[in-house]
């Protein structure tokens, strides 16, 4: 899946594209996408619609602002089932995931981190 994965982040210059191949890769159902992989593909869909200056879908993509190193969300589409679709891709509860961002100093590879929570 790494492979996969390293072709889908090359094409940055293609956010329509990286993000049809994101959601098809999360609607396969393929058994190798384990729950990191799962994350990172949703993690690459959210960043392919903020390229595009859409609102993210799965609440991946955050923003730490340099007083307090305070996160704040990117904006998400449709709030009211934010959490469903995460649960849907086994990513943790959004609450969970902002207060493990909001009290690390660390800059460690979330993706890595959330995929096996």
């Amino acid at each position: 899946m790494n492979a996969v994965f390293s072709v889908l982040e090359r094409i940055a210059s293609q956010p329509q594209a990286r993000l049809r191949l994101g959601e098809a890769l999360l609607r396969s159902g393929d058994p190798g996408l384990d729950r990191a992989s799962r994350r990172r593909a949703a993690e690459l869909v959210d960043r392919a619609l903020h390229d595009l200056g859409e609102p993210q879908r799965y609440g991946t993509l955050f923003d730490i602002q340099a007083q307090g190193r305070a996160i704040l969300r990117q904006p998400v589409e449709a709030e009211a089932g934010l959490e469903a679709r995460r649960a849907g891709l086994g990513l943790v509860p959004l609450a969970l995931e902002t207060c493990v961002r909001s009290d690390s100093e660390s800059d460690m590879p979330w993706s890595l981190f959330f995929g096996f929570l």
